[in-house]
């Protein structure tokens, strides 16, 4: 995230992005305490997570229910319910 923030130009002090989002849940709970960490600094405005693969919603909905987050997304697709 610190080479995301000198390769966009953002200050490291001050609201540097809006949103940060896991996507890879590979130890997503380390990446949230960072991501909290930063919003704590006001590095970041917004925590969420992602997902686009279906066979992970229930997993998803666990996470969402247990932890504050300010934005999700997921695959919305009638074909892969």
């Amino acid at each position: 995230m610190a080479e995301s923030e000198r390769l966009w130009g953002r200050p490291r002090s001050g609201r540097g992005f809006d949103l940060m989002q896991i996507h890879n849940w590979v130890g997503w709970e380390g990446h949230m305490e960072t991501l909290r960490a930063w919003s704590q600094e006001v590095r970041i405005r917004y925590i969420g997570i992602t997902t686009s693969h279906g066979r992970f919603h229930s997993q998803f909905e666990g996470i969402i229910s247990r932890v504050p987050l300010d934005f999700v997304q997921m695959a919305y697709n009638a074909q892969d319910r």
